[in-house]
């Protein structure tokens, strides 16, 4: 990405002189030393006067020194967070997967098990992002010869419980757990004694109390201050379920 130096630069080539893109050109390489330097320092340093070193910034749109030093500190201090966000973003992360897997490591290979000892199974997402991870839940299965129903809707759901025995096992998926638009199909299952696998956020909620067992996920990006949902820690506890389910599987070889 251009620094701010080099953005004038390319406005202003043909108005600025040989000796200006020069100076400019120092400046640039050095742009740690400018927001503590005074313009008698800094014109030293640079081997040009103090006139010639605040004509070129005028020149180029600051109003003067003080400006300049103030929108290079800024820029420096922008690049500083850009450069650190990335990597506390990724240490957040890790920290969250792995208490997902402290979280789930013991009830994991029980649920895979009952998973993959069952032949009626049905899966459902209460959000756009839920569903899209357990429809490739049940695509991944599917490689191993295990089908999965997907109920798009809580009617859905709903209706799928008139067909469901106790022999049967659903899965589903929230972020908060809440269950106001499917406590009906709830009901359903647990009069029947079908299974229920909740994932849910690490958290008390509705549905975890009423499943059969219960996963949960860490995950700081859900919330009111956050604009993206990454769903990075469902997916890997989805994953890590994936796993589990396969070691019940004999001869699993994906299929070419």
């Amino acid at each position: 990405m251009q620094t701010l130096i080099e953005r004038k630069l390319v406005e202003m080539y043909q108005k600025l002189s040989d000796g200006e893109r020069e100076l400019l050109n120092a400046l640039n390489e050095e742009l740690e030393i400018i927001p503590t330097s005074s313009i008698q320092k800094l014109a030293e340093k640079k081997f040009v006067s103090v006139t010639s070193l605040h004509r070129t910034i005028k020149k180029i749109g600051f109003q003067g020194y003080s400006d300049f030093k103030y929108q290079i500190a800024n820029e420096l201090a922008q690049s500083e967070m850009e450069t650190k966000e990335p990597l506390a973003f990724s240490e957040k992360l890790i920290d969250e997967m792995v208490c997902t897997l402290k979280i789930n490591q013991e009830k994991l290979e029980k649920i895979g098990q009952q998973i993959a000892q069952t032949t009626d199974l049905y899966c459902f997402g209460t959000g756009w992002r839920q569903k899209q991870i357990l429809d490739n839940f049940a695509n991944d299965l599917l490689y191993y010869r295990k089908q999965i129903k997907m109920l798009r809707t809580a009617e859905d759901l709903l209706i799928s419980t008139h067909h469901m025995t106790k022999k049967s096992l659903v899965i589903i998926a929230s972020i908060y757990g809440k269950t106001d638009n499917y406590i009906e199909a709830l009901k359903n299952c647990k009069a029947k004694n079908v299974a229920i696998i909740s994932i849910t956020l690490d958290q008390e909620n509705n549905l975890s109390e009423e499943a059969t067992h219960s996963l949960f996920f860490k995950d700081s990006s859900v919330g009111s201050n956050n604009k993206h949902w990454n769903a990075l820690t469902l997916s890997f506890l989805v994953e890590m379920l994936i796993q589990s389910i396969l070691n019940f599987i004999p001869n699993t070889k994906l299929e070419k």
